[in-house]
């Protein structure tokens, strides 16, 4: 049966059925009805004109269904209890049933069911027998150890009779020692230097022992010592990578790092050297495409170096004279000699173009090489130029109050020329302007 169609039959069936219930005792639903409203009112959707927006509608609409239908269930259970308490098992059984229909996870309701059932097959068997037996099942389960099973029982007891406190001081007994498992487990994870398990098995504990400091202190503790133990991983890992000449999967080991601890100053400082020898990387390898006359993977190159932050200025000039390189070759090619005395126009080539004629060639990057220091750098006037410009525009953020964008073009700055003393100077300042925040 469709669910909407099983929805809407428990709503019948609370309409005929608890109509006594609601002459008797009115006051135990007054004021609900409030909560049967499909609320949006509390929902700022705006304008649905796009994907996204009408997504959010729909999950909001399905979040108020559910809540209405929570509540409906709350209060058809409240009935069918309502009846067991009568002795009219029948009707009883018959609303529990219902709620399982549409929620077949309710616990309470499935428990109650089995129970109107049984009352109502075997009338002669008394309610406090019932409570008995499963009270001897509980403890057998406690006895052995099966501590979650146990507590279970006792949700079942407390479904029928909710003020039986003799099951209640039963589950405050298991979840101590549900509690105390845990932290056992915790203990035993963590002398074998499993923090992860050791953590997840105290966050455990603490949740039923909410107030417990020494189980939070210790939990701190770890934390801070399985972030410390992944960093030192990721960091380790970037050295490693960088050593081999894998430059990418050095650059995001040190990312990860920085996910772990931001602002981490070795992580930050090797991401961005990696930055500038990948883009670096990828200009080499589009100058040797352009002078073999290889222009779209040279233009591919650039594109790519400018992802990494390479000066898009001057990449976009280089872009365009390989373009025009492409054209050029492509139009020397296609030309049919003319008969004659006319001249042929002379057409540019590579050799008679170079976009970088101009412009320094880069030297080759040294991929196995340690990471450049003030005294290793050789640093170009191209270099040095690119250095000045970040230099100025993080002292225009700076200006600005912006100082995370500073410090990260001065960082920039050094990277590009590692002798920039202004931009040596700037990275103090900033520094110091940060700690008094």
């Amino acid at each position: 049966m469709n669910k909407s169609i099983r929805y809407f039959l428990v709503i019948l069936t609370v309409c005929f059925l608890a109509g006594a219930v609601h002459s008797q005792d009115r006051t135990r639903t007054r004021g609900k009805e409030k909560g049967m409203i499909l609320d949006l009112t509390r929902f700022s959707l705006g304008t649905m004109n796009k994907t996204e927006d009408r997504k959010q509608y729909m999950s909001t609409i399905q979040l108020e269904k559910q809540r209405i239908e929570n509540f409906t269930l709350g209060i058809v259970y409240e009935n069918a209890f309502f009846f067991y308490r009568r002795g009219d098992y029948q009707r009883a059984h018959d609303l529990a049933m219902a709620i399982l229909a549409v929620d077949p996870e309710f616990k309470n309701a499935r428990t109650l069911a089995e129970q109107a059932h049984r009352m109502g097959t075997f009338g002669t068997l008394s309610e406090s027998e019932i409570i008995a037996a499963k009270t001897a099942e509980a403890e057998r389960l406690h006895a052995n150890g099966r501590l979650v099973e146990a507590n279970r029982k006792f949700d079942e007891i407390l479904a029928i009779q909710p003020n039986n406190g003799n099951a209640k001081n039963w589950q405050r007994k298991i979840s101590k020692e549900i509690a105390q498992e845990h932290e056992r487990r915790g203990d035993a994870a963590y002398a074998k230097g499993d923090f992860e398990k050791a953590l997840d098995q105290w966050y455990s504990a603490l949740l039923i022992r909410k107030e417990d400091p020494s189980l939070v202190s210790r939990i701190v503790k770890v934390e801070k010592e399985l972030k410390d133990k992944k960093l030192t991983a990721a960091m380790k890992e970037g050295a490693e990578y960088y050593s081999a000449g894998k430059l990418v999967s050095s650059f995001n080991a040190f990312q990860r790092a920085l996910k772990i601890q931001p602002a981490e100053p070795k992580a930050q400082k090797f991401s961005d050297q990696l930055r500038t020898e990948i883009a670096q990387g990828y200009v080499n390898s589009a100058n040797k495409f352009y002078k073999s006359g290889k222009y779209d993977s040279a233009i591919a190159n650039w594109n790519e170096a400018k992802k990494w932050g390479y000066d898009a200025n001057t990449l976009d000039a280089a872009i365009k004279k390989a373009r025009n390189a492409k054209t050029a070759s492509t139009a020397k090619k296609t030309t049919k000699p003319i008969s004659g005395s006319v001249t042929k126009p002379e057409i540019p080539t590579v050799e008679q173009e170079d976009p970088f004629a101009q412009d320094p060639v880069f030297d080759e990057p040294n991929f196995n090489a340690q990471l450049p220091t003030v005294e290793t750098t050789r640093v170009s006037e191209e270099n040095r130029r690119l250095s000045q410009e970040a230099y100025g525009r993080g002292v225009k953020a700076f200006n600005d109050e912006d100082y995370e964008t500073a410090r990260k073009e001065w960082n920039t700055a050094k990277q590009l020329d590692p002798g920039n003393a202004d931009a040596e100077q700037g990275l103090r300042r900033v520094q110091e302007m940060l700690e008094v925040r």
